[in-house]
């Protein structure tokens, strides 16, 4: 008899969670599109700054800013 080959172990071949990532891929493409709008690469061009000077530079909520920069990271 022939060994059935193993799945891939990253969820590839999950349903549940490739509904998943169906369903909350929007959030990548939306978080990517604020920073564009609050000109986020423009306000970093002459430097590293906190989630608190971009947003009082961009006048966004800070603790926004700061999880949709940490979403933007993490990709």
């Amino acid at each position: 008899m022939a060994n059935k080959p193993e799945p891939p172990r990253d969820g590839a071949h999950n349903p549940l969670q490739r509904l998943m990532q169906l369903s909350t891929g929007y959030i990548a493409a939306a978080a990517l599109y604020t920073a564009v709008q609050l000109n986020v690469a423009d306000q970093l061009a002459a430097g590293s700054k906190s989630a608190a000077e971009l947003a009082g530079a961009t006048g966004a909520n800070e603790d926004a800013l700061y999880r949709v920069l940490r979403l933007l990271a993490s990709l």
